[in-house]
């Protein structure tokens, strides 16, 4: 519990199915996965969508209000304005909307005809703050920071272990090396298999692959 992971590797090499498998969406032989001693399979997917909250690379574009893009994912009915608030806040939302000259009811996208549209950056944001929102366990993000600056996703991730704290964990999907020294424990994917795992201090003492990666860009 209170574990913050990364999965790092290349287009192909594994993260997404991973996590695919992870919350229940691809089925795998008996026993493959384990989680507390329990095949995955044996789970059911309702009792794991309890304990997680994911973000997929391929986010959906809500043409609602900018409130209902973050709370549509809500078990309550009821919005948990406080909730609500951090959520945004942390994320950047908060700071953009002012920006922009939006309200919490102002409809984003090109659907309806008062909507406004947002750039990529910021439907990411508006994405990170409703997985967030749901404040679950477990929060899987499969590269959340694609249309985000380095400065603004360093301090959004900063906000995010923050809301997290001592107790909730974390999955973190990335092809970037740059925020990979915040994680607990880093899992390096090549083609379908786990080739590397530790601390940030211990690959880069052991000086394989990641090790390699990071010379091989520096050198670029």
């Amino acid at each position: 519990p209170g574990e913050k992971v990364a999965f790092f590797g290349g287009d192909g090499s594994g993260k997404t199915t991973t996590v695919k498998i992870l919350t229940g969406l691809y089925r795998v032989k008996e026993n493959q996965y384990l989680i507390d001693g329990h095949g995955i399979q044996d789970l059911d997917r309702n009792q794991l969508k309890q304990k997680l909250s994911v973000m997929f690379q391929d986010f959906i574009y809500y043409h609602f209000s900018l409130m209902e893009n973050v709370v549509i994912s809500g078990q309550r009915k009821n919005v948990n304005k406080d909730l609500y608030e951090e959520v945004i806040k942390i994320t950047g939302v908060k700071e953009f909307k002012k920006e922009i000259k939006l309200t919490d009811k102002s409809v984003l996208g090109k659907t309806f005809p008062s909507g406004k549209e947002l750039s990529p950056g910021y439907w990411q944001r508006l994405s990170i703050a409703r997985t967030l929102y749901r404040n679950k366990n477990v929060f899987i993000m499969d590269e959340p920071f694609t249309f985000i600056d380095d400065i603004s996703a360093r301090e959004i991730l900063g906000g995010v272990f923050e809301f997290l704290g001592e107790d909730r964990s974390m999955i973190y999907i990335t092809r970037s090396v740059s925020l990979l020294k915040n994680f607990d424990r880093i899992y390096y994917f090549d083609k379908g298999r786990v080739v590397e795992s530790g601390s940030w201090d211990e690959l880069m003492k052991k000086k394989g692959k990641l090790y390699a990666e990071i010379k091989n860009k520096d050198g670029k």
